[in-house]
């Protein structure tokens, strides 16, 4: 059904979908739920100690729709970046797709909140922001 209608709601917003890609399950929701307040503890137990500024990195390995990491983005807050990848082109297209309608343009592109790379998690490298690649 829902490859048919191209689209499907998961959490409080609405997802493009295409085959082959995943399509998010209500099981899923519960699981980004139960992570987002694990990772909302986590700040605030850091906050005590440190600034509340602090960027929470998310790495969404095999991203598809980037329902996951979108939800993340959504539930935990402006602070939440999202670095998506996937094998399948089309994923990485729809994600970002997808990013940009629920996050806006700005700061997809400008502020970095989600990013979607086309690579395996073998290719993917993680640097710090200290060093250069």
């Amino acid at each position: 059904l829902q490859y048919i209608l191209g689209k499907w709601d998961f959490l409080d917003f609405t997802l493009d979908i295409q085959a082959p890609l995943l399509c998010p399950r209500p099981e899923t929701e519960e699981l980004v739920h139960l992570v987002a307040q694990d990772m909302m503890a986590a700040g605030n137990n850091n906050n005590n100690n440190n600034n509340n500024n602090d960027i929470m990195r998310i790495l969404d390995i095999g991203c598809g729709t980037g329902a996951i990491g979108l939800g993340l983005a959504t539930l935990v807050g402006p602070q939440a970046h999202v670095v998506a990848i996937d094998v399948e082109p089309l994923a990485v297209e729809t994600s970002m797709k997808n990013a940009i309608t629920l996050l806006g343009q700005e700061e997809v592109v400008n502020q970095q909140r989600y990013q979607a790379f086309l690579c395996s998690a073998q290719e993917f490298h993680v640097s710090s922001s200290s060093s250069s690649s």
